[in-house]
């Protein structure tokens, strides 16, 4: 029963980040948790992290570790 602005404020003040922030890193945690320990496609990391796509996966976790999925994966640092 409260208002979506009154909760986004709240939740950016509590947390430091916006509720969208806060769920694309909850996202890539699982997404690094199995790019590190299973040999799963990326689309399937992807959609397994609750991301809606690849590309959506792929510019999070690029903008958050500088690197893509795939070069993590191989162990590439830039």
């Amino acid at each position: 029963g409260y208002d979506y602005n009154y909760m986004s404020r709240y939740f950016k003040n509590v947390f430091n980040m916006s509720f969208t922030d806060f769920v694309n890193l909850y996202r890539l945690e699982t997404a690094i948790e199995l790019l590190e320990n299973t040999n799963e496609s990326i689309l399937d990391i992807a959609l397994k992290s609750g991301f809606q796509s690849m590309r959506s996966m792929n510019m999070v976790f690029k903008a958050q570790t500088g690197v893509s999925p795939v070069a993590y994966r191989n162990g590439v640092s830039d």
